[in-house]
């Protein structure tokens, strides 16, 4: 059996991690050196077993030859279950700790290494994303029965593949999926064409228009060109972007209710005209886009005198949501004291 070869790497992980909580991860293999085992994690230590568990946070169904491959580096977790080679059914954000736990990570090609953190009640943020900067983007989902709300798309066509894999684990049978992005720039729309691909319904505020119609590559080569070594590079790390005018376009606060699942678009321009920030009154998390910065200061070189009093309005008005969590643009996951930051930070903008 394969498992007897990881019980002793799985076990120092365990330790080594401090990985806390109580999960059983099985796992069903195919194929002549397949068979069923589970690892069963309570409180930093764990027990591997053959055999089916009781019940399992998460089941993964992988070959025997495709999971060798996998433990030895040779095959990309991301690409494999986007390929079907693996197929995962459960807690998507156990599948992020068992890529560590295994010794590998599931991350998108070219990224700094996305990760993804459950932030409320079927809302999950999806942290460090590639960017071309110092610091990398943010995006993040929220699942219904029978639906997948997706929050930008990142910045390279990687990443937008990771990000539609990820969530959609989650509701292999969903009937809608939708795409909100909070607004124009490439690090929040680069990955779009992964989506429309697969049928998404794509929200934007109307004022995107003038930069994702007819765009024909021209933003992907000024990025290239200004933030990139070569166009080499830009085509190997960005992918083949492609820029579409979204199916919805909205000109100010939304409200979206899917399966009793509310979802408003707040328009709170400021960083731009176009930005959009997320809010879900069940889970009480706030995706802000661009609208917050957490860790840095805010991006104000779109913004002049008008836009930065603007951005101030807007985010005196999120402030007066019931917020656990924020889910900012850059930065880490963070909470309502962060509105705050930010606003100092801009108006001390002159």
């Amino acid at each position: 059996m394969l498992f007897q070869a990881i019980v002793a790497t799985v076990r120092e992980n365990v330790e080594a991690k401090k990985m806390e909580g109580r999960y059983v991860y099985q796992f069903c293999l195919s194929g002549d050196n397949g068979g069923d085992f589970f690892i069963s994690i309570a409180n930093n230590k764990c027990e591997v077993r053959e055999g089916l568990a009781v019940t399992a946070n998460l089941t993964v169904n992988v070959s025997d030859a495709n999971f060798v491959s996998f433990l030895d580096g040779k095959l990309n977790p991301t690409t494999a279950v986007m390929t079907g080679k693996i197929k995962i059914k459960g807690d998507i954000s156990l599948a992020m700790k068992l890529q560590s736990l295994l010794g590998q990570e599931m991350t998108a090609e070219g990224s700094a290494g996305p990760r993804v953190q459950k932030v409320g009640a079927h809302t999950y943020a999806v942290t460090n994303l590639y960017h071309t900067g110092l610091v990398e983007v943010n995006a993040g989902f929220v699942v219904t029965p029978s639906a997948v709300i997706s929050i930008d798309a990142g910045m390279t066509v990687s990443d937008g593949a990771f990000l539609w894999q990820v969530s959609h684990q989650l509701v292999p049978d969903r009937r809608k999926s939708l795409l909100i992005l909070t607004h124009h720039h490439s690090d929040h729309t680069f990955g779009m064409r992964i989506f429309r691909e697969q049928g998404a319904e794509v929200i934007a505020h109307a004022h995107v228009r003038e930069f994702l119609e007819e765009d024909q590559g021209r933003y992907k080569a000024f990025i290239i060109e200004h933030y990139m070594a070569s166009q080499e590079e830009g085509d190997r790390i960005l992918g083949e972007v492609v820029l579409s005018l979204p199916d919805r376009l909205i000109e100010e606060d939304t409200l979206l209710d899917l399966d009793g699942e509310e979802i408003h678009l707040l328009a709170t321009p400021g960083h731009v005209s176009s930005e959009l920030s997320v809010y879900c009154p069940g889970s009480k998390v706030l995706f802000a886009g661009d609208t917050i910065y957490e860790g840095m200061p805010p991006n104000t070189q779109f913004a002049g005198a008008a836009e930065k009093a603007e951005w101030v309005r807007q985010l005196r008005r999120l402030r007066k949501l019931e917020i656990k969590a924020i889910v900012p643009g850059h930065g880490k996951v963070c909470g309502k004291d962060e509105i705050d930051r930010n606003i100092a930070l801009i108006e001390s903008d002159k």
